[in-house]
């Protein structure tokens, strides 16, 4: 399948959920990543399943995931101070 026949497939997607966010392949991609890793995936795997040969390039997903942690975690602690 091409690159444009699976983008023809998510712009239909996201019409049929009503969605005004413009999704891309590109932000499927990002969104597995993530998730992958906030679930415990460990970096090593997600580098194959996205097809990186420099582990640098998937290195980028951990720091955002951390961030993301670091947000979750922040909310549950000012959530249980109250």
């Amino acid at each position: 399948m091409s690159r444009m026949g699976v983008l023809k497939i998510v712009h239909k997607c996201s019409r049929l959920m009503n969605s005004n966010k413009h999704i891309t392949v590109h932000t499927l991609r990002h969104t597995f990543a993530t998730s992958y890793l906030t679930r415990g995936g460990r970096v090593e795997n997600l580098q194959q399943l996205l097809g990186h040969t420099n582990i640098q390039t998937t290195m980028l997903y951990v720091h955002f995931s951390n961030s993301h942690l670091h947000r979750e975690y922040d909310k549950i602690m000012s959530d249980a101070s109250h």
